[in-house]
């Protein structure tokens, strides 16, 4: 019966994946996973070798507004969950706002992880690590667009994490969490951006401009 169960499970995830992952995004905002046949290591995210369900992603989005823009929104870690996933709260654990703490509620499983802030480049470069609970870091980069427009940029993300083990026992495959990782979590949180960021900052401002 238990195992009955975990496979209704696991199926209902497969279909939430499917139905994330084929929604149409309608905003003018493009996001594609990079070729993993092109993946080269990265220096600074060295693979730890005592940690189990380990994933990482590379990818990108192009944006259809400026870097500034982009980190502005990006870097008010509070803002976080009006984008991601799962993503419930996020609340700075000092004055300085280089101390974080994440609450995140996948299919009823709680967890979350504290972080800090280990380099911040305005409008160019933010790089995290955690330092307690679930074990992830990563570095995002604002870059500008291919066509050198002033209203257009790319944002690249690298994440390495490891995926909690009661998330990870809901999967038959460690492929299948990385898939989840990639599709559901990181892909859909970056295109998540490019539509909330554009609406809130980019269109409100417009519309204000004309009134005022």
């Amino acid at each position: 019966m238990k195992l009955l169960k975990k496979r209704i499970r696991q199926w209902q995830i497969v279909l939430l994946i499917v139905f994330f992952v084929s929604i149409p995004y309608t905003s003018g905002v493009k996001a594609r996973v990079l070729d993993k046949s092109n993946y080269q290591p990265r220096p600074y995210f060295k693979r730890e070798e005592n940690r189990r369900n380990m994933v990482n992603c590379d990818t990108f989005i192009d944006l259809p507004f400026s870097a500034d823009i982009a980190y502005n929104a990006f870097s008010d870690l509070r803002r976080q969950p009006s984008w991601s996933p799962f993503l419930q709260k996020v609340i700075y654990t000092d004055l300085f706002h280089r101390n974080s703490k994440w609450t995140m509620n996948m299919f009823g499983i709680k967890f979350g992880w504290t972080a800090t802030c280990t380099r911040d480049r305005i409008r160019r470069v933010v790089k995290w690590e955690s330092t307690s609970g679930t074990w992830n870091k990563g570095k995002v980069t604002f870059a500008p667009s291919k066509e050198r427009k002033k209203d257009a940029c790319r944002m690249l993300v690298e994440i390495d994490a490891e995926a909690p083990k009661a998330v990870a026992a809901l999967f038959a495959k460690s492929s299948a969490v990385q898939s989840f990782f990639e599709n559901l979590l990181i892909k859909r949180a970056l295109k998540g951006f490019g539509r909330v960021v554009y609406n809130n900052d980019v269109l409100k401002k417009k519309n204000m401009d004309k009134h005022s």
